[in-house]
C-alpha cells in the first residue's frame, strides 16, 4: 500500500466515529463545578470605608468583594504588630491582626486596576515618607560633613597646642554617633527575602507585600533552593515571630519581629494548579490556608458604561482613615498591663459572650469530620481571623472618629465593641462560602481536567486523530497526568465531544487509541 493510500485509510478510520456525511450529535456542555457564594452585604463593610469602596466597585464594574478584601488586608498590614488582640477575658492568647488575602478571578476582570485604586492611600503615604527621608538624609549628610570639618580643625590645633580641653573636644566629636536616617515603608512588591528582611528591620511594625499576580510568588516558594523563603513567609504570617536568614556568601540577618501582610490577584486555573501541586508534590504545610481574606465572587451579570467623577467626600474620608491608622498611638487604646510589652486590646463585657458562643460553634464544626481536610484546616485559621477582623473594624471606627474633630474617640478605649465583633462574625460567614468555592477547584480534578480539555478542543488546539500522548506533550494545566487525561477523555466521549477509534491489533504492543472530534465543538464556548 502506498503512503497516500495509508494516509487515506487512516483518515477514514479517524472519522468513523463522526461520519462527515451524517448529522452530528449536539455536544453537551462541560461545566466547572463551583459552589454558590454569598454576595458581600454592604452593611458589614466598615462605615468609614463603605462609600469609597462602593464607588470604586461601581466605577470599575466589579463586585464589591474586590476592593473590600484589598482594603482590609492593606489596613491589617498598616496596623501590623503595633496593637494586638487578646480574644479571651483572662487568657494570654494573643492575636496579631495580620491578614493575607487574594482576589480569585479570570484574566481581564479588573483585578489589577482595583488593587491599584485601593492601594493609593498607602502609596501616598510612601511618597510623603520618601520626602521626609530625603530631607533627613540631606540633614544627616550636612551634619556629618560639619563634624568632619570640626574634627580636622581640632586635630590641627592639637598639633600646635596639646591641651586637655582640645583632647576632650576631639573625644566628644569622635564619640558623636548620628543616627542614620531610615525610610518609612508601607509597601513592597517584588524583592528577595534578604532585602525584605533589611527593609523590615527598619520598619519593625510590619509591611504590606502587594502583587498583581500571586501565582508567581506561590510558585517561587516551591522552587528548589528556596525552602527558606517559604519558611520566612510562614513565620511572617504570625506577625510576632523572629527569623534568622542565613545565605552562603552573605552576612546573616536577624529579624526580631517579623510581620508581613500579603495580597494579590490570581486566576482560578493557576490556583487549581497550585492546589494540585500542594497535594501531590510539595505536601501541605498550611501556606494556602493563611490566605483568610480570599474572595472568589461571581462576575457582575451586566456591564454598563460608567463615566463619572469619584465620590470626593467618601474618598477623602477613606484616605484620612489610612493616615490616622498610620500614626495612631496604640498605647492610648491598649489595656494597661505591666507584664506585657506588646500593646493589646480585649473585647468589651457585652462582646465577650458573643465571641465565646461563636468560637464554640466553630470548634464543633472543625471537629465534626464532615469537612474536606484543606477546608477544615482553612477554617481552623478563623480562630484568629474573627478577632483580627473585629480589631480592624474597631480601629477603622476609631480612625473615623479621630478624623472627625467633633467626635469623641474616647469611647473606643473601652475595648473592641460587640458591633465590631458581630460584623467580623458575619464577614467570616461570608468568607467561608468563598473558601468552599476556592477549595472546590481541586475537589473534582477529573471534572476540572475535562473542562480544560474541552476548552482546548473548542479553541482548535487539537486536531482529529489525537492521542493521550499528544495531549500530555502540550503541558496544559491539569492535563499532564495520564490518569487525569484518560478521565477527561472519557467524560468528553460520554458528552458527545469525542469518539474513540481503536486500531486493529493482532499482537505485540497495542497501538494507542485515537480520538475523533465532533465538528460542532468548534467555538463551542464562543457561541454558548
Amino acid at each position: 500500500m502506498t503512503n497516500i493510500q495509508t494516509q487515506a485509510s487512516r483518515t477514514v478510520e479517524i472519522h468513523k466515529g463522526f461520519d462527515l456525511n451524517q448529522e452530528h450529535p449536539e455536544p453537551q456542555p462541560i461545566k466547572k463545578p463551583l459552589p454558590d457564594v454569598q454576595p458581600l452585604p454592604p452593611e458589614i463593610v466598615p462605615d468609614g470605608l463603605r462609600g469609597w469602596l462602593v464607588d470604586i466597585a461601581h466605577s470599575k464594574q466589579v463586585p464589591l468583594d474586590f476592593p473590600t478584601a484589598t482594603a482590609l488586608t492593606l489596613i491589617s498590614g498598616l496596623v501590623g504588630s503595633r496593637l494586638g488582640m487578646k480574644p479571651k477575658r483572662r487568657d494570654d492568647w494573643l492575636v496579631i491582626p495580620n491578614l493575607w488575602g487574594m482576589i480569585v478571578a479570570k484574566p481581564s476582570m479588573m483585578k489589577t486596576p482595583v488593587i491599584n485604586d485601593v492601594s493609593k492611600p498607602l502609596k501616598n503615604l510612601e511618597m510623603e515618607a520618601e520626602k521626609v527621608y530625603k530631607a533627613a538624609v540631606n540633614k544627616f549628610g550636612a551634619a556629618t560633613e560639619r563634624r568632619k570639618i570640626q574634627i580636622e580643625r581640632v586635630k590641627k590645633q592639637l598639633k600646635e597646642t596639646d591641651t586637655p580641653e582640645l583632647l576632650a573636644e576631639l573625644e566628644s566629636l569622635m564619640s558623636e554617633d548620628e543616627e542614620v536616617p531610615k525610610r518609612k515603608r508601607y509597601l513592597v512588591n517584588d524583592t528577595t527575602i534578604e532585602k525584605l528582611g533589611v527593609i523590615h528591620n527598619e520598619n519593625p511594625a510590619g509591611l504590606n507585600l502587594l502583587r498583581d499576580e500571586l501565582a508567581g510568588l506561590l510558585a517561587s516558594w516551591e522552587k528548589s533552593g528556596h525552602e527558606q523563603d517559604r519558611a520566612f513567609f510562614l513565620e511572617a504570617w504570625n506577625g510576632n515571630g523572629s527569623m534568622q536568614v542565613d545565605r552562603i556568601g552573605r552576612a546573616s540577618l536577624f529579624i526580631p519581629n517579623l510581620c508581613l501582610s500579603v495580597f494579590g490577584g490570581i486566576q482560578p486555573a493557576k490556583l487549581a494548579g497550585y492546589f494540585h501541586n500542594v497535594v501531590n508534590d510539595f505536601g501541605n504545610d498550611g501556606m494556602i490556608q493563611r490566605f483568610q481574606l480570599a474572595v472568589y465572587p461571581d462576575p457582575l451579570p451586566n456591564w454598563e458604561y460608567i463615566d463619572q467623577y469619584p465620590d470626593k467626600e467618601a474618598k477623602t474620608k477613606a484616605y484620612r482613615i489610612f493616615e490616622q491608622l498610620a500614626t495612631f498611638d496604640p498605647v492610648y487604646l491598649a489595656c494597661a498591663d505591666e507584664y506585657e510589652e506588646q500593646p493589646y486590646m480585649r473585647f468589651t463585657e457585652d462582646a465577650q459572650p458573643i465571641f465565646r458562643v461563636w468560637l464554640e460553634s466553630l470548634e464543633a464544626k472543625i471537629r465534626s469530620n464532615d469537612l474536606p481536610p484543606l477546608l477544615e484546616e482553612h477554617l481552623g485559621k478563623y480562630r484568629s481571623l474573627v478577632p483580627s477582623l473585629a480589631l480592624i473594624f474597631h480601629l477603622i471606627d476609631y480612625a473615623s472618629f479621630t478624623a472627625d474633630e467633633s467626635a469623641k474617640p474616647e469611647q473606643c478605649r473601652h475595648g473592641v465593641s460587640s458591633d465590631a465583633l458581630q460584623k467580623a462574625i458575619k464577614f467570616a460567614e461570608y468568607l467561608e462560602s468563598h473558601a468552599k468555592r476556592i477549595y472546590s477547584t481541586m475537589s473534582d480534578s477529573g471534572q476540572q481536567a475535562a473542562y480544560q480539555l474541552s476548552k482546548r478542543i473548542a479553541e482548535e488546539k487539537l486536531t482529529d486523530g489525537f492521542t493521550v500522548r499528544d495531549i500530555q506533550q502540550k503541558g496544559w494545566h491539569l492535563l499532564t497526568n495520564n490518569n487525569l487525561i484518560n478521565e477527561a477523555v472519557e467524560t468528553l466521549i460520554s458528552a458527545d465531544w469525542l469518539t474513540e477509534n481503536k486500531p486493529d491489533w493482532t499482537g505485540g504492543r497495542p497501538p494507542a487509541s485515537r480520538y475523533s472530534i465532533n465538528p460542532k465543538t468548534r467555538d463551542f464556548y464562543k457561541n454558548a
